[in-house]
Parts: C-alpha cells; structure tokens; sequence
C-alpha cells in the first residue's frame, strides 16, 4: 500500500567526532545494496539487499520500493517485500546500467524528542565504493513542520532536503563524490 514518505536530510562533516563514532558503533545497523532499475513510466524504482546486523542476527532482507515526488522532502513511496529469487531476477534483468550500485551502512540514532515509541530514529548512512566520503543524516517526520533537534555531536554542514544532488537516484550516478565536489583543502 502506497504511503507518504516525509524526510529531512542533512550533510554529515567526516571524520566524525569521538562521541558520534561511539553513538554510530553501539547503534543497531544493516548494510544497505541498493540498485536502480529501468522501469517505463516510473519515476524512480529500485531494489535493496539488506544484511541486518544484532544478537539475533545477520539476517538478509530484500525490498522494492517504487518512489514518486510529491513536494520537497516528500514523496509517495510503494515498497514490498523481495524473495530472494525475485531479487535475483531483478537484479539480473531490470537493473538500470548506466547507474552504480549504491552500498551503505546505516545506523540507527535514537536522539532526544525524537526518541518516542510513535517516533523513528534517525538514520545516519556512511556511504562506500565511489560514494566513499559521503555521510547522511536523515530523519522521518510526521509532517515536514515538525522541529528536528539534530544530534549535536554529529557536525552538520548543511541541509540537503530539497538539494536534488543528494537523492539517492541522483548518487547512483556519481563515479566518484570526491571527485565530484571540492573539498578546501586545510594546511596544517
């Protein structure tokens, strides 16, 4: 059943802090898979392997999520569960080529006003590959009004809800993020 998905996203500064690191290490987490596929008249559709990480784990999952744009930050969002076959199927069938496949590990921040039981964490995603560089820190609202309190420890250097560059869709696309933007470089 389709939902409405209203998120806010923020730019994460690397290396992180001490406390970040430790908040990230004790956090539950999965690592992410995650390809584009190729489908006609759809805005945006992919599949996720994902490897759960915890006492009782690991465990592998598989989704399809199909996404449509609805206003910034929030989009109509259809997902269902994968058999693996079915993810295999594809994987090997309807992937979109000219887009990279996506790994990241997520963690799962309980942080402060938003640490509710009607609440979700936030995700905090530390990309790899040619996404190496690149941390996001996302949260799910109830509505995208709602106050976000982000953790003080993570270095926040900027917002990027409504930046197009950094929709997941778009990242697929990148060969290389560091090669992508310009860091300043620091003389020590």
């Amino acid at each position: 059943m389709p939902s409405l998905e209203k998120e806010r996203k923020f730019l994460v500064e690397l290396p992180l802090k001490w406390f970040a690191k430790f908040k990230a290490a004790t956090a539950d987490k999965v690592k992410i898979h995650q390809s584009y596929l190729k489908e006609p008249g759809v805005e945006s559709s992919r599949i996720r392997s994902i490897l759960h990480y915890g006492k009782d784990w690991p465990k592998m999952t598989y989704t399809y999520t199909k996404k449509e744009f609805v206003s910034e930050g929030v989009n109509m969002e259809y997902e269902r569960d994968l058999t693996q076959t079915e993810f295999a199927i594809m994987l090997s069938r309807f992937v979109d080529i000219k887009r990279n496949m996506i790994t990241k590990t997520r963690y799962f921040i309980d942080f402060g006003p938003h640490k509710r039981p009607d609440s979700k964490p936030f995700e905090f995603d530390l990309f790899e590959d040619q996404l190496l560089g690149l941390a996001i820190l996302e949260i799910e609202l109830k509505e995208m009004t709602d106050e976000v309190i982000v953790p003080p420890y993570f270095k926040i250097k900027k917002e990027v809800t409504s930046d197009k560059y950094y929709s997941n869709k778009n990242l697929a696309s990148i060969d290389s993020y560091r090669d992508s933007i310009r860091f300043p470089r620091r003389i020590d």
